[in-house]
């Protein structure tokens, strides 16, 4: 998945210009950024402001009326040496005072400016964490939005609020993870904030304080609350979505964390926006400004020049989130603790669960006769394999392992690019030695010569690699 998205009701603000100011206090800190002092492009309309330099760095501001309410945004584009552009865009908007909120919607994205770019999903923006401690942030309908654990207490109060929550009537925009309690306790508190701090804005926290407080909240919720140290992920309205526990591929607290931080990020960006976002804002000025009469061609055809950028955006954005949502496949109700949503958090590249199951697919069917496969279960597979087929990244992924041994760059290259594929330096004494850092059941350990002999043992190095990462056999 390579974007992250987000929404929350804010304080009602009177001065628009602090959201404005609060962007580019975020850019100003950003390191490497450069749009704010240097740039050699520069427009400016009725109702909005866009500045962009020679090096492909971005940014517009932009604010429309849409009945009763404003929509004041920005998007903040940079590329990278990487071949992807980062971008980010927030909108604000006001409700009417009778309602008492605004809502502010955030949505970060990586995207590929070139062939081979390895996207990945963004960090969560500074941006905020800053609107987080300037204290915008209203009550996400029972629980603070902020980017600190809520820890629940042995009381009544605590019992129903952890009732509500397991149900998913405890919050309208962010989801919850929902940490149970165990006595040798699977996250030390260290831990658990970091947790919180990342998810700050797009998931809350919840911990419990004893196991005591998990058998009442049994009897409350007829057993479907998480327990024994597990942790549950709850979306608004629909309650437990998923659980995750230590056990099976997930050996340690680390995955355990990474696989929930994930979860619960792909929980949010996947969630509808119920308010306005970049793109809503740009529709809206647009037909706000669209001539009724046709009489200043030039005016109409500059118009459509910025429609029809605004719906390349909006099909970028499109394709991302498909594609990512492609490769997302749902456990059955019946089985809540099995750990299926988790799989593609752990992938080695992105679709990697999809391929595996197309190339397993294709042995199936390779020796039908011999496994006794009946003619139905054959059509199902070959349907599947015609709908999903492989998508590209894996050819990627040989490629970079290929050019890393060329040239003059081993072994920094080849050791930066299995970096990227989760493998971490263990070290580099007499030979280069690395390990996967995710899920560790079925990868290999990688181990390379400092100094090869020549070409011939440098391509396989590439095959040793392969073999590593069990991809040597798919197709």
């Amino acid at each position: 998945m390579s974007y992250l998205i987000t929404e929350f009701p804010i304080t009602p603000i009177a001065d628009k210009a602090s959201f404005m100011a609060e962007a580019v206090r975020w850019i100003r800190g950003m390191k490497g950024s450069q749009i704010l002092d240097k740039y050699n492009t520069f427009e400016k309309g009725d109702d909005y402001t866009h500045v962009e330099n020679e090096n492909g760095e971005s940014l517009t501001f932009r604010i429309t009326e849409k009945g009763h309410s404003t929509m004041i945004g920005f998007v903040h584009s940079r590329p990278d040496d990487e071949k992807r552009i980062w971008r980010t865009e927030s909108v604000l908007t006001t409700s009417p005072s009778e309602e008492g909120f605004d809502v502010i919607t955030i949505k970060s994205q990586c995207l590929a400016a070139g062939h081979g770019a390895i996207l990945q999903t963004p960090n969560k923006p500074y941006f905020i964490k800053n609107i987080i401690v300037e204290g915008w942030p209203l009550k996400d309908k029972l629980l603070a939005i902020q980017d600190l654990p809520h820890y629940l207490k042995d009381e009544k109060p605590s019992i129903e609020l952890a009732t509500k929550i397991i149900n998913g009537s405890a919050s309208n925009s962010l989801p919850v993870v929902y940490i149970s309690s165990i006595r040798n306790k699977v996250l030390n508190s260290k831990q658990i904030e970091n947790l919180a701090f990342k998810l700050g804005g797009i998931a809350h926290v919840v911990v419990e304080p004893s196991t005591a407080f998990s058998s009442e909240l049994q009897a409350a919720t007829k057993s479907t609350n998480p327990y024994m140290g597990t942790i549950g992920l709850c979306a608004p309205t629909s309650g437990i979505v998923a659980k995750f526990y230590l056990g099976g591929f997930i050996t340690n607290s680390n995955q355990l964390l990474e696989i929930v931080q994930n979860q619960a990020i792909k929980l949010r960006s996947n969630t509808p926006l119920q308010y306005p976002d970049w793109n809503t804002l740009q529709e809206t000025s647009l037909k706000s400004k669209t001539p009724e009469k046709s009489g200043d061609l030039e005016e109409y055809v500059k118009l459509l020049e910025e429609e029809n950028s605004q719906l390349r955006d909006s099909n970028k954005d499109l394709l991302s989130r498909t594609k990512s949502q492609s490769y997302t496949y749902h456990r059955s109700e019946r089985s809540p603790d099995v750990n299926l949503d988790a799989l593609s958090s752990v992938e080695l590249y992105s679709g990697e669960l999809a391929d595996r199951i197309h190339h397993t697919l294709n042995l199936a069917l390779k020796n039908a006769e011999s496994i006794g496969m009946d003619e139905r279960t054959a059509l199902f597979c070959n349907m599947f394999m015609e709908t999903y087929e492989r998508n590209n990244e894996l050819d990627t992924l040989r490629d970079r392992l290929k050019k890393s041994v060329n040239g003059n760059g081993y072994p920094k290259e080849i050791i930066s690019t299995l970096n990227d594929y989760n493998y971490t330096l263990e070290s580099e004494k007499k030979h280069i030695k690395l390990a996967p850092s995710i899920i560790r059941n079925g990868l290999e350990s990688i181990t390379l010569s400092k100094t090869p002999s020549d070409h011939r043992s440098l391509l396989n190095a590439v095959r040793d690699i392969e073999k590593a990462m069990k991809i040597n056999n798919m197709k």
